[in-house]
């Protein structure tokens, strides 16, 4: 049995629970429907929601559906928002206030390397 602790969640973990609260917020549910509605624990949703507690697939898609909300789009839309935290600090823009997603989007839709990572504009 491993003995190692998890690591921290991930600017991506956090993305998505931001996204699952305003989702929540705007259909004015509580915690505790949306717990009994999702089959997940109040106090595990409570953390994955505060961004503190990793989210599991199925844990995901139980609460995109509850939300109905399509797990693909909110899964590419946290990794749009967090890709260019995970970068090497190396490739970095040296001015990440002035970061243009559409252009890096277009970087990733262009580029031909190998590696599948777009170039960083």
């Amino acid at each position: 049995m491993p003995t190692g602790s998890k690591p921290e969640p991930s600017s991506f973990t956090k993305a998505i629970a931001v996204r699952i609260n305003k989702e929540k917020t705007d259909r004015k549910m509580t915690n505790m429907a949306l717990s009994k509605e999702s089959g997940i624990s109040r106090p595990l949703l409570v953390n994955m929601l505060q961004g503190t507690k990793h989210w599991d697939i199925d844990q995901l898609d139980a609460v995109c559906d509850v939300l109905k909300l399509n797990i693909v789009e909110v899964v590419s839309t946290a990794d749009k928002e967090t890709r260019y935290l995970n970068v090497s600090p190396l490739r970095q823009n040296q001015n990440l206030e002035a970061i243009d997603l559409d252009q890096y989007e277009k970087a990733a839709d262009h580029n031909n390397h190998d590696s599948g990572e777009p170039e960083i504009p």
